[in-house]
């Protein structure tokens, strides 16, 4: 599901926290509630730290894009 492992697990626990949450508000009482407020913010927590690290696991560079790439030339 996710582009790496570190984010599957971030979705998993979004997931958990979005069940949780609303479980909690409307039937299961404030341990379920709270449990799911703190899963919620831990996945956005980690999925901002882990969003720099996109770039560097992909081994590209950022490239300047006001240079046109060099054109073959005919033989």
């Amino acid at each position: 599901m996710g582009a790496n492992s570190q984010q599957e697990w971030a979705l998993l626990l979004f997931l958990i926290g979005s069940t949780f949450l609303p479980a909690g508000l409307f039937a299961l009482g404030p341990l379920f509630w709270i449990v799911g407020l703190a899963c919620l913010i831990a996945s956005a927590v980690w999925c901002h730290r882990i969003k720099p690290l996109e770039r560097l696991e992909q081994g590209t560079s950022l490239e300047n894009v006001s240079v046109p790439p060099k054109a073959k030339r005919a033989v």
